[in-house]
């Protein structure tokens, strides 16, 4: 079975370091992985550089492949990276813009078969947007275009799905739909699957390991309950607060002050 495996990684902006050697533990088929931490704590910048959209040394593997040396055709064939936006200014139709990560790189213009267009279309329902499939991406919601972007990663059936906030700018159905589904994709597909977040509820309801990051280093890692606690909400988040459960027995975190 490969896992990904990130070692010793480093990252700067500039002589700002974000990333001051993190190490991951080996992050596996069907898993899900939950990045929490305050702003600035280089969330994003961890899951963009093993996408090998920031520059990082160190070591990121999947298998025998070293990602952050391999070209970008062979990146492309283990990662898709869903970002906090799409590019602004896109006239294509959604399922246009669904459909053109799963083309031949040499040509991804090209028209689509049945086939694809039924993926496409079949991830869309699982979203619970496919009304939305003729309509052009610049007349969507920001909401709207997440989940569409959410759809550009899961067409491409990568082995790893790096996802930036992908509920950032959801109502609570929608994140639902979101996190349900990106859940039972990573299950189904044996993918490994890891999101920034920053609502810890979430992280606490759908992730099977929480990885928690302060000021470039990782502070915490484990399963959701044994990392979201009382001392680390103090710590990194400087806020009071407990972990009760709810009627059904799940546990949920309940913000009391700021300290």
């Amino acid at each position: 079975m490969k896992a990904l495996t990130v070692t010793n990684l480093h990252a700067s902006y500039g002589p700002n370091r974000v990333l001051c050697g993190v190490d991951l533990p080996d992050l596996t088929p069907g898993s899900l992985t939950a990045v929490i931490g305050p702003n600035a704590a280089g969330k994003t910048t961890l899951i963009r550089a093993i996408a090998g959209l920031q520059r990082a040394t160190g070591t990121v593997r999947f298998g025998a492949c070293d990602l952050l040396t391999a070209s970008w055709a062979d990146r492309a064939q283990h990662i898709a990276y869903m970002p906090q936006h799409l590019p602004d200014g896109l006239s294509l139709s959604v399922l246009e813009t669904v459909i053109i990560p799963a083309r031949s790189t040499t040509n991804p213009f090209a028209p689509a078969d049945q086939a694809l267009q039924d993926r496409a279309l079949r991830i869309l329902h699982k979203l619970g947007i496919e009304a939305l499939a003729l309509r052009p991406l610049h007349a969507l919601s920001g909401g709207q275009r997440q989940m569409v972007a959410l759809a550009q990663a899961m067409i491409r059936d990568p082995d790893i799905l790096l996802l930036d906030e992908p509920t950032s700018a959801l109502d609570p159905h929608h994140q639902l739909a979101v996190m349900r589904c990106v859940h039972d994709f990573t299950r189904a597909e044996q993918v490994i699957g890891v999101f920034v977040c920053h609502d810890l509820n979430l992280a606490l309801t759908w992730a099977d390991r929480v990885v928690a990051l302060s000021d470039g280093r990782i502070t915490a890692s484990g399963p959701p309950d044994q990392v979201i606690t009382p001392d680390l909400l103090a710590d990194i988040y400087k806020v009071e607060g407990r972990i009760e459960r709810c009627s059904h027995g799940r546990p949920m975190l309940i913000y009391d002050q700021a300290i």
